[in-house]
């Protein structure tokens, strides 16, 4: 079962990133950045997204605690053996 949930959450995710690309490649290259990013904006509070909201936001949930960790698992190593 883990397997099956991982396959769905990466078939979303590249989903969400192959429409972010053809967002980017797809607006006209005389805009101005600002309003590019605005236009992308728009597209991601859309209500069709929030599979992909959830799908990063636990991603960026699991890195942040699993870095959040390793760095202070790190410093407390270090700490200890510089004594």
């Amino acid at each position: 079962m883990p397997d099956d949930k991982k396959i769905v959450e990466s078939e979303i995710y590249n989903r969400f990133s192959a429409i972010v690309k053809e967002k980017f490649t797809s607006l006209s290259n005389d805009g101005s950045k600002i309003n590019q990013l605005d236009d992308l904006d728009e597209l991601y509070k859309r209500p069709e997204f929030s599979a992909e909201k959830r799908v990063l936001n636990e991603m960026n949930s699991i890195g942040l605690s699993k870095g959040i960790l390793t760095g202070l698992a790190c410093f407390a190593f270090f700490a200890y053996k510089s004594q």
